[in-house]
């Protein structure tokens, strides 16, 4: 009787059940991370310009005015389109395999920083809050989705 007691108790029966549950949690938190990315793309300002801030549903109307040249319009609109996509592919990851590579796990790290360096580097739009909060979210994201409890 003591051996049953003894046995069930051990750290190490549980330790499955355990890692099951870190795991679903992490899940959890990554799919709320791709939520709360596509929040902060739909409704903060991305895009600063002087007093003015452009939301993503105003950028695509404004991007010409933005920036001149074709290929970085081209570019803009790319990257835009890149913020949406990137989340609902990490999310799409997530739900659908155990673990998730590390190319689609930075994803949205990179579309959000190419678009922060370019517009640091530019004369006159700059990154909005909205920008830096949803790299920010990006990478908690990344991080979450590239640990695996053992």
């Amino acid at each position: 009787m003591e051996e049953e007691n003894s046995t069930q108790l051990h750290p190490s029966n549980h330790q499955p059940a355990q890692r099951h549950q870190l795991a679903t949690t992490a899940r959890l938190l990554m799919l709320t991370g791709c939520a709360a990315m596509l929040l902060v793309t739909v409704l903060l300002p991305l895009v600063n310009l002087m007093s003015y801030q452009f939301t993503i549903d105003v950028l695509p109307h404004k991007i010409g005015r933005l920036v001149h040249g074709t290929f970085s319009q081209c570019l803009g609109y790319v990257l835009l389109a890149g913020l949406v996509i990137a989340p609902v592919l990490l999310a799409g990851a997530i739900l659908l395999r155990r673990h998730v590579s590390r190319l689609v796990a930075m994803l949205p790290i990179a579309v959000s920083l190419v678009l922060i360096v370019l517009l640091s580097l530019a004369s006159r739009p700059s990154p909005g809050l909205g920008l830096w909060l949803y790299l920010l979210v990006a990478v908690v994201t990344a991080v979450l989705s590239l640990w695996h409890p053992k």
